[in-house]
């Protein structure tokens, strides 16, 4: 209850309502015509913080996001620790060629796989 507060409260349903119309239209000018979903947004927010290289960080973006995307289909793959090891595995091979920092890395293969859990 305390949390569905609003549906009754339109200020916090408004609030609610643009933030999610803000991240979507700040979706299509990052990525263009390109049908980003939620996980790649976000992933590429982190990439970019570090990077600070927009056409850099979105194709590393892409290029992560079609590698994990597979992990994702897995049944039960959020409680799955070998998927959890076979997608580090896979950030640190693609951030490593990108030359990266190991404590770079190493923060964002955490970051990566909890923001795939949380929007997936």
């Amino acid at each position: 209850k305390k949390n569905a507060n609003y549906f009754t409260n339109p200020e916090q349903y408004e609030e609610i309502y643009n933030l999610a119309i803000h991240e979507e239209q700040e979706r299509q000018k990052v990525f263009g015509d390109y049908d980003a979903s939620p996980l790649e947004f976000s992933i590429y927010g982190e990439l970019n913080q570090i990077q600070n290289d927009r056409k850099t960080a979105i194709n590393l973006t892409k290029d992560l996001h079609s590698k994990i995307q597979p992990e994702t289909e897995i049944i039960e793959w959020k409680n799955n620790t070998d998927t959890e090891k076979r997608m580090k595995t896979i950030i640190y091979d693609t951030l490593s060629k990108a030359k990266f920092s190991e404590d770079k890395i190493e923060e964002l293969m955490d970051k990566i796989i909890t923001l795939a859990k949380n929007r997936i």
